[in-house]
């Protein structure tokens, strides 16, 4: 019988493909809408104050920064937490107090 951990990171990674299928798919659309649209709006005059608005890629790069630091915090809060319970759940779970492989690291996108 295949291990809970392989099975859920074969779950997980198929999951994680098939949505990142459906979003290639939503960002070619968007895409494809985007340009013809693009090709028939005039050049807007600049409202104005609308300079210090950040780019919308700014927002997103700030917004996964932020989430990035929060989730980085939570997995150490919830190790520690785990590592708190290892009197009790050595008792309890077979295999209570062993040590969590680490994950393998991901290429960093830009």
């Amino acid at each position: 019988m295949a291990k809970y951990t392989d099975l859920a990171t074969k779950t997980g990674d198929r999951v994680l493909s098939l949505i990142g299928d459906a979003q290639g798919a939503v960002v070619s659309a968007v895409s494809s809408v985007s340009s013809l649209v693009g090709s028939v709006i005039p050049e807007l005059p600049q409202i104005p104050g609308t300079e210090n608005v950040p780019a919308p890629r700014e927002l997103v790069d700030d917004y996964f920064s932020f989430a990035e630091k929060a989730l980085k915090q939570q997995k150490t809060y919830a190790k520690d937490l785990a590592k708190a319970l290892e009197p009790i759940s050595a008792k309890i779970i077979p295999n209570g107090k062993k040590a969590v492989k680490a994950a393998p690291k991901a290429a960093a996108t830009a």
